[in-house]
């Protein structure tokens, strides 16, 4: 079974009370429930992806998968776990940032020459400006601009 798919029937058995706290979260005393509050699977070649962050799903053209509200109202960790194929001769890197403002950045992964699958944030704080509801998007670009990286997938989790 994929990655992906392991993750989705992990949250499903999860909200269907399968578990007491979710896989990864809590254990020994010291329970934590993660929520996965965006999600995204729609391959999306980045044709020439350029050496600027750029946008991965576009709305009109990409079912508006570019619009992930996020409440981050209580939670005070999140975790990103994405997949992308490496396609291409350049470092590689993505990160999800606020829409209203880029600079304003969740996280930014490390540059990269292999595919991600999964690539995974781990459990990281928030940072000052997630609060109240905020719409993030996800970026990526590449050392080389002519690389035809494949976007694949991602879930953000907050606790």
């Amino acid at each position: 079974m994929g990655v992906s798919k392991l993750l989705m029937d992990a949250q499903r058995r999860y909200e269907q009370g399968e578990w007491a706290t979710p896989p990864g979260g809590g254990g020994g005393g010291n329970a934590s429930v993660m929520h996965m509050v965006a999600y995204a699977a729609l391959s999306k070649i980045m044709t020439n992806i350029g050496t600027a962050y750029k946008d991965i799903y576009v709305a009109l053209t990409d079912l508006g998968l570019d619009k992930h509200l996020i409440d981050f109202g209580g939670a005070a960790s999140f975790r990103i776990i994405y997949t992308w194929d490496y396609i291409g001769t350049g470092a590689q890197q993505v990160r999800w940032v606020d829409q209203a403002n880029n600079a304003n950045v969740l996280w930014e992964s490390p540059t990269f020459t292999a595919d991600r699958d999964p690539g995974d944030s781990g459990w990281l704080a928030l940072p000052a400006w997630a609060t109240g509801e905020k719409t993030v998007e996800w970026q990526g670009k590449s050392a080389q601009a002519a690389d035809d990286p494949v976007a694949k997938s991602f879930r953000l989790y907050l606790k």
